[in-house]
């Protein structure tokens, strides 16, 4: 009997014990640590990814073929299985021209027409053929404009009034290109000035020219002078026109013999995005100052394109970065992102 009295009272201690658990569970909130092993596998999956298309030479074939289909068929290639079917990709090349580059001209149907037959419809540059498109376009619209590369003005146009739109369109990477001469009231009219970093000096202006610090890697007419000199054999010499006293710094792209600036660029003007160009004079007969301007549009392309890039990104992904040391140097940009999440 007392050993039967003992084991019931074990017995009610572990109900007891039960019970009391069970109550202290409505008090307290398990906490549960998420790991972050998927992450850190996707993550060293995106550099096995562009590795592998690096070093298989598929994203050079792709890249001077302009073929797109070329890289992407390899990723998704069912036998292979680069990715998992529950991730998604973006793959963007940076540093070298793009294969397409999209002008809109605020400017007359013949000036579009003029522009057009000057660039269009392509250009050869390092065995790569870069298609040029040209289309009338309107400044208060540019902001909304998703496609266009580079915005060119045929002559000088008071922006201010458009300053915000600009801005939406430099802070996306697009460029600026203002062609034509210049007075000191249109320089300093408070936009010009700060965007296209002018700065007006005064000084006597000869209107021969040169690459200004051609040998110098650290300033944008390194690169400019180098692709000048693989789409044409002229010699880099130039005579242009205009009265324009613009000062000389490091996105002086040509200078004069009087030390002034007739090619000037600017840079990462808005939040690191956003370029411009200002080019002392119009579209002349010039060949030289024509292939200096197909040098300086290969430029404002942005040298930035995409391989396979979406609409739209989620929030988080993983990127990761691969410099390709090809016919130019050019970094490679692979996205991954989680189709659920």
């Amino acid at each position: 009997m007392a050993k039967t009295k003992g084991f019931i009272r074990i017995l009610e201690s572990i109900v007891a014990s039960i019970i009391l658990l069970t109550t202290l569970a409505f008090f307290f909130n398990a906490t549960i640590e998420q790991t972050n092993w998927d992450d850190t596998f996707l993550q060293i999956r995106a550099q096995d990814v562009v590795a592998s298309l690096a070093i298989n030479g598929t994203i050079s074939k792709s890249v001077n073929s302009n073929d797109q289909t070329i890289v992407n068929d390899a990723i998704m290639n069912p036998n292979i299985m680069m990715l998992p079917i529950t991730v998604d990709y973006s793959l963007e090349v940076d540093g070298i021209p793009n294969s397409v580059i999209r002008i809109g001209c605020n400017c007359t149907n013949q000036q579009v027409q003029d522009l057009r037959n000057l660039l269009s419809p392509s250009l050869t540059y390092k065995e790569r053929t870069i298609s040029i498109v040209v289309y009338q376009a309107e400044i208060d619209k540019i902001h909304n404009d998703m496609s266009t590369n580079v915005l060119f003005l045929n002559g000088y146009k008071n922006l201010t009034s458009f300053d915000n739109k600009l801005d939406i369109f430099l802070k996306r990477g697009g460029t600026i290109f203002l062609a034509g001469d210049l007075s000191q009231s249109q320089v300093n009219d408070g936009l010009i000035n700060e965007t296209f970093g002018l700065k007006w000096v005064s000084a006597s202006r000869s209107d021969s020219g040169v690459f200004f610090d051609a040998g110098n890697e650290n300033i944008t007419s390194f690169k400019i002078s180098k692709y000048y000199s693989n789409i044409t054999p002229e010699t880099s010499s130039f005579t242009f026109s205009g009265s324009a006293t613009i000062a000389i710094d490091n996105g002086t792209i040509v200078k004069s013999g009087s030390g002034l600036s007739l090619a000037k660029t600017n840079k990462n003007i808005i939040e690191g995005g956003g370029r411009t160009v200002w080019l002392s004079n119009g579209i002349g007969d010039n060949t030289n100052i024509v292939n200096v301007t197909k040098s300086l549009i290969m430029w404002a392309s942005g040298e930035r394109f995409g391989l396979n890039v979406k609409s739209s990104s989620p929030a988080k992904y993983f990127k990761t970065v691969y410099l390709m040391n090809d016919k130019d140097p050019y970094k490679v940009v692979l996205a991954l992102w989680k189709v659920f999440q």
